[in-house]
């Protein structure tokens, strides 16, 4: 039997006790419901019996005109009788035990006794009452009072009717007293009745339950134990095809879906295991071509042929990023490939357009389709386009832009959206399988892959060559640079540089003018790298050609602030401190060009005292005008000069490291020749800024006076 056979034939049968079970608990309930009305019924029956037990009482004794007593107890009379019908005639009195059944003949017989030989002579006699002259006379008395006025006349006759009416009262009120009572000890008893029902009934309802689940229960089982046993069974049989012992008859009859599972496995796997090893040949082939191609475009032709050869598929095309502007560009195609959207006719009518439409328009975020690939970065299968129209512009098969099934795959790497690839079948009947998209999905993993690794390489031999040239800059600008300071008689100099990327911007010099006179300047062009390397070498060159005219160091800026300006870029300038040592007169022309001031410590104050003047960076204004100071200086100075790379070097929490704090240290240590100062220095800033990188070059001059 077939499972799906199984399962029907299990449900039908839940579904019938189901509904059995519904049945009975709507049945069991509802005689429920009714047993508690009938009880209802029985209360108000004995309410009913009280009230005309009252009435009855009050009968003989009432002010009332005795007509008007005399309705009023018929109308209790009635309520009586037509609540023991309701009573005694229910068919649910044979939901009850025997017991109480009996009882309930009892007391129905019990009653028509009192209405046959009392009830029914009472009304007789009252109807009598009620249609003689003597009901007139008592209009306005009671029948008590009717009684005593009759009997002070002595009328005999009304007497005698009276004294009948009272007597019928009298044993009407004993009977109704008996009954009554016996009315209390049935409801009583059909208190107990009802409540031994409703257990009963909660008892078969909960038993019916039990038995219900246990069917089920037994009928699950022995179904899951056949299922177990056919999931044993085809285990084995998957373990004897991994072993590849398990062969198949074409004559093999399916027992149950199982040994359809089987076969269609084995199918599956024989397939899988081919498109494995067809994976691991495109993989090679795809290694090999960005090993062995350095054409960019053999090795994208490459992608294309192997994937559509993989799947059998009609045309493809390949898209990559243009990360400038967010769109995908075609890199190749292969076969005809058809827009899967609507097209101007003007483009529609002629093939050649069509074919040529994705190289013109690149794709984007808004292209109906390939635009959803590219934002959410899911793969598209459009396995059957007749049947799903989930191309509805390329689903007519007779038309030359039908497209039979399409596969879009995103080709990604991290997050990043490298590029696409677009797999077509264009001929009637033709689809990919589910096979087909699995297998391409993971080829387009790799593929994703290997572009980003060959655009890394060809990023990184870019890099590699642009390395080599900085270095050859780098060198070139060390060998302009200075490599000792002059000697001079009054002292000593040193100067220490250090660039945060293999191209300095930053520039020192000293240039000895004559035989008393050092021009010493330390420079900080704006920027980094290349530029400002070839805006410091065009101040070197010009300083050097005009500093022998000069012996003041404003003239010097002033005439070098002149060359400069009109050749350079708005964006581009430099700050720079020159001051010129007359070590003959002792003392120095200082000019500053927006740079940090030169710091002086003398010895005989034993404090620092910073030197500035006025003026813009290099290059800014043609025409500016640069401030100047003369400077004595004594034995024991210290003169100190740096670029803001040194006070605004980083800790790795991001802390800089200020002028205060440099200074501080400048000054605890200037017992300190110059060239160890410098060495105290080095060691100072990388113990602060540990393994942070630094962002700026660093330079920095000490010149001590010595006598």
């Amino acid at each position: 039997m077939k499972i799906q056979t199984r399962l029907g034939l299990t449900s039908f049968i839940l579904i019938i006790g189901f509904l059995l079970s519904s049945i009975f608990l709507f049945s069991r309930f509802t005689t429920v419901y009714k047993i508690k009305n009938f009880q209802q019924s029985c209360e108000e029956l004995n309410i009913s019996l009280s009230r005309f037990t009252d009435r009855n009482l009050l009968l003989y004794t009432d002010k009332k005109y005795p007509k008007i007593a005399i309705d009023y107890w018929m109308n209790d009379l009635i309520a009586v009788h037509k609540g023991i019908d309701n009573v005694f005639k229910s068919k649910l009195i044979r939901r009850l035990s025997p017991v109480f059944q009996k009882m309930m003949e009892s007391r129905w017989t019990q009653w028509s006794d009192i209405y046959s030989l009392t009830i029914n002579p009472y009304i007789l006699e009252l109807n009598k009452f009620t249609g003689s002259d003597l009901a007139i006379d008592g209009t306005d008395a009671g029948l008590y009072d009717l009684y005593l006025s009759k009997s002070k006349i002595n009328d005999k006759s009304a007497m005698k009717q009276i004294e009948l009416i009272r007597d019928f009262q009298i044993s009407l009120n004993h009977s109704l007293d008996i009954y009554h009572f016996r009315i209390e000890s049935l409801t009583e008893k059909l208190e107990v009745e009802v409540t031994q029902y409703i257990r009963n009934s909660i008892t078969l309802v909960i038993s019916a339950v039990t038995f219900i689940l246990l069917i089920s229960l037994i009928i699950s089982s022995q179904f899951s134990r056949s299922i177990v046993r056919r999931v044993e069974e085809t285990n084995r049989q998957v373990e004897r095809m991994t072993e590849g012992t398990l062969e198949f008859s074409k004559d093999h009859k399916n027992v149950d879906e199982f040994d359809v599972l089987v076969q269609e496995y084995h199918s599956f796997s024989q397939g899988l295991s081919e498109r494995l090893n067809l994976l691991k040949f495109l993989l090679q082939d795809i290694g090999n071509a960005i090993g062995t191609d350095t054409d960019i475009e053999s090795f994208q032709e490459t992608i294309v042929e192997l994937g559509m050869d993989s799947i059998n598929a009609d045309a493809a095309m390949l898209f990559l990023v243009d990360s400038e502007r967010s769109e995908l560009n075609l890199v190749r195609r292969t076969g005809f490939c058809p827009p899967p959207f609507s097209l101007d006719k003007r483009i529609s009518m002629v093939r050649s357009n069509v074919e040529e439409y994705f190289e013109s328009h690149p794709l984007s975020a808004e292209t109906p389709v390939f635009g959803i690939t590219m934002t959410t970065g899911t793969p598209l299968f459009i396995k059957d386009n007749v049947d799903s129209e989930g191309l509805p512009y390329n689903a007519v098969s007779d038309e030359w832009l039908f497209i039979s099934s399409l596969i879009s795959l995103p080709l990604i790497v991290g997050k990043q959206l490298m590029g696409m690839l677009v797999f077509y079948k264009t001929q009637k009947d033709k689809f990919f399988s589910d096979l087909d998209f699995t297998f391409i999905k993971a080829y387009s993993d790799y593929t994703a892959q290997s572009i980003d690794n060959v655009n890394k390489y060809k990023t990184l031999l870019e890099n590699r060559e642009i390395q080599k040239e900085i270095d050859i800059a780098a060198a070139i600008q060390k060998r302009l640079l200075p490599s000792q300071m002059p000697e001079f008689s009054i002292g000593r100099a040193m100067i220490h540089s250090r660039p945060a990327r293999g191209i300095s911007g930053d520039y020192f010099d000293a240039i000895r003018l004559d035989e008393d006179k050092i021009l010493y300047t330390v420079c900080d062009v704006a920027g980094k790298g290349v530029p400002a390397s070839m805006l410091m070498i065009m101040i070197r060159t010009i300083l050097h050609s005009i500093c022998s005219r000069h012996r003041s160091a404003n003239t010097l800026l002033k005439e070098l602030n002149y060359h400069i300006s009109g050749r350079i870029g708005v964006d581009q300038y430099a700050t720079m401190a020159v001051f010129v040592l007359d070590e003959k007169k002792k003392e120095l022309s200082y000019s500053n060009a927006a740079h940090h001031p030169l710091y002086l410590f003398r010895k005989k104050e034993k404090q620092f005292r910073s030197f500035d003047t006025e003026g813009l960076p290099i290059g800014v204004d043609k025409n500016a005008e640069f401030g100047h100071k003369l400077i004595r200086l004594h034995d024991q100075d210290y003169l100190f000069l740096f670029t803001d790379g040194l006070p605004e070097a980083r800790s790795l929490s991001g802390e800089e490291l200020s002028v205060e704090q440099l200074l501080r240290f400048l000054a605890e240590n200037l017992d300190k020749s110059p060239g160890n100062l410098i060495t105290a220095v080095e060691l100072y800033i990388a113990d602060f800024a540990k393994d942070a990188r630094q962002h700026d070059d660093q330079t920095f001059l000490a010149l001590q006076i010595q006598d």
